[in-house]
């Protein structure tokens, strides 16, 4: 079983790996995430440690039509995990 996160935002509006990194952390999540990759580029495993352990998921970013275009989010970014949820 897998599970997926998605964020629907605006490609001009994408925050840094730093960022994504901060808010997580800022929110309760005891997960350190890797800042070393480029939010809009990369596709593929990102490992991140989840309360010390080792850990990661999948990470797409994805271009959106013109229907989301019009409503102002031309992205979509998913976090997949896997059957361990950590």
């Amino acid at each position: 079983m897998s599970v997926t996160i998605s964020v629907e935002l605006s490609s001009a509006r994408l925050p840094t790996a730093a960022k994504w990194a901060q808010t997580i952390r800022e929110h309760g999540f005891a997960m350190d995430l890797a800042t070393d990759f480029d939010p809009l580029r990369h596709t593929g495993f990102l490992p991140c440690k989840y309360q010390g352990r080792d850990a990661g998921f999948e990470y797409y970013a994805e271009k959106r039509g013109w229907l989301s275009r019009l409503r102002g989010r031309d992205l979509v970014i998913s976090f997949i995990t896997g059957a361990d949820l950590d």
